[in-house]
């Protein structure tokens, strides 16, 4: 839920300032090519804060129902069986461990179902 509330924070700071309609015009392609590609990156941080905001506030409803509940590790609850995002996808570095973060979900469906 936290990460949630931070996210919408980043949404609401970061937004306007990095919207990508500014690509379009004269001014942006007047910079060097370095800053456009790191504002380019910088625009798509920003445009996921307003998807993480769903998927952390999704996800804290789904924990609140139990939904998620999947018993006790070391004497701690534990509620992963169901994901809706893992905040960890944005720490990986490299491509297969962000793949293997962002599937939790659709590996635990196939091994219910096979």
């Amino acid at each position: 839920m936290a990460f949630g509330l931070l996210s919408a924070v980043g949404d609401a700071l970061f937004a306007k300032k990095f919207h990508p309609s500014y690509v379009l015009t004269d001014e942006f392609m007047q910079n060097g090519f370095l800053y456009r590609v790191l504002w380019i990156i910088m625009s798509g941080y920003a445009m996921r804060f307003k998807y993480y905001v769903g998927f952390y506030m999704s996800q804290g409803a789904v924990d609140a129902t139990g939904l998620s509940w999947s018993g006790y590790v070391d004497g701690k609850p534990v509620f992963d069986s169901v994901l809706a995002c893992d905040r960890y996808v944005e720490l990986s570095d490299t491509t297969r461990k962000a793949l293997e973060v962002n599937n939790k979900d659709f590996l635990l469906i196939e091994n219910l179902t096979s």
